[in-house]
């Protein structure tokens, strides 16, 4: 998923320097919505036909 930038990726996933990247261990309680926004990139991928 495209962000902005390092810096914001950084503050979101709550670190204090700029990130290239994230990933999510363990979605925990979140499980369901990261189910959802993963089905609706794949649909948007499948728009764009990548």
């Amino acid at each position: 998923l495209y962000v902005p930038s390092k810096k914001r990726l950084g503050e979101m996933a709550g670190i204090e320097v700029a990130a290239a990247s994230a990933c999510i261990m363990e979605p925990g309680e979140a499980k369901t919505e990261l189910e959802e926004l993963v089905a609706r990139y794949q649909e948007l991928r499948a728009k764009v036909g990548k």
